[in-house]
């Protein structure tokens, strides 16, 4: 069945108000060279071409030159694969729980099979949404408390829909509900190399077609756990899902019961090249037997680089689903992520140093 309520479009309005705001924001951060100094570290980025930098003296509410030495060696740093500072920030962007802003999306191709297609695997295009925002709550650098919020949407490209027979698909396009995972990372002065972060989830029946989503309200809990190494890093972030009200769910459609696991392992090869994988497991506890574990496991790379003056990693990788639906199920994903580093939206922490 496939219908969309006005409660719903209203709510998918609001929502690509949202993400449009949040695409149109890092465009306007670049163009404030000031604000990106403040809200990311400056070894990051080179935001000037001269020799003689600029430094302000907060003492003298004056600005001073830097020595010569200092500003080559900044300029040297802030180039792409050069000197610790970029293998850091590789690092720190493959990190859920560190502190800079990210615009993830992933464009990927999709094959799904089952026992109901007796064809080729059937392909369809999805496109995952998620700004990373880290919210700072107390405490600064390695003392800060924060939560990272990851809200997660997806779009489904003309996706094939089972119509309960052998060989019957409709296709469908749409958005699915909202995720809103809020972890609260632990400082890195408490867990040194390990990753560590606990706090509540939610989920909002944003879905266009009641085929993307669960037709109601959930809550849960989520937490990212991992490790980080001099030259890999690996870890597991686990979301979990209860319904709790209706959103005009029909009467076939049970309280919802769901989560997923996101896992990831990342080498570096160099400052700004690394190999790995970042599937992500799904789990659906009211599907019927045989139809509740997809579990894919893929390998890819991952470089950072710098594009418009601003840092970015780029990915590309292949999954393939060990266990998938019986009925019908994604077996396969080539997806390449696009994800910019850009000015954190919030750069004082809300309840002090």
């Amino acid at each position: 069945m496939t219908r969309m309520t006005s409660r719903n479009k209203r709510g998918c309005l609001k929502l690509a108000a949202g993400i449009l705001s949040l695409l149109i924001a890092p465009s306007a951060a670049i163009a404030a060279t000031e604000d990106l100094n403040l809200s990311i570290p400056e070894k990051y980025f080179r935001l000037s071409g001269c020799d003689n930098c600029i430094a302000h003296n907060p003492d003298s509410g004056t600005h001073d030159p830097l020595p010569l030495e200092v500003s080559d060696a900044r300029t040297a740093s802030a180039r792409p694969g050069q000197g610790d500072n970029m293998k850091e920030l590789s690092q720190k962007s493959a990190d859920p729980t560190s502190e800079i802003a990210l615009v993830f999306t992933q464009w990927a191709m999709t094959f799904s099979n089952g026992d109901l297609n007796r064809g080729d695997a059937k392909r369809a295009a999805n496109v995952t949404f998620q700004p990373i925002i880290p919210i700072p709550l107390y405490g600064r650098g390695d003392d800060e408390w924060r939560i990272v919020s990851r809200p997660t949407i997806n779009f489904f490209g003309h996706y094939p829909i089972p119509r309960g027979e052998v060989d019957r698909f409709r296709r469908d396009t749409g958005l699915s509900d909202t995720l809103l995972p809020l972890p609260i990372a632990v400082p890195k002065r408490i867990t040194g190399r390990w990753l560590m972060a606990l706090g509540p989830d939610f989920s909002f029946p944003t879905a266009t077609n009641d085929n993307f989503g669960k037709q109601q309200w959930t809550a849960g809990v989520t937490g990212v756990f991992g490790y980080t190494a001099e030259n890999w890093m690996a870890g597991l972030y686990p979301q979990y899902y209860w319904g709790f009200a209706d959103q005009g769910r029909d009467d076939d459609v049970r309280q919802a019961n769901f989560g997923n696991l996101f896992y990831w392992f990342w080498y570096n090869v160099t400052d700004t090249f690394q190999v790995g994988f970042s599937p992500t497991i799904n789990y659906d506890n009211q599907a019927q037997d045989g139809n509740r574990w997809n579990v894919p496991v893929g390998m890819g790379m991952a470089k950072m680089t710098k594009i418009g003056g601003l840092p970015w990693r780029i990915e590309v990788a292949a999954e393939y689903s060990v266990v998938n639906e019986d009925d019908f199920g994604e077996v396969a994903r080539l997806k390449i992520n696009l994800i910019p580093i850009v000015p954190r939206p919030i750069k004082n922490p809300i309840f002090g140093e």
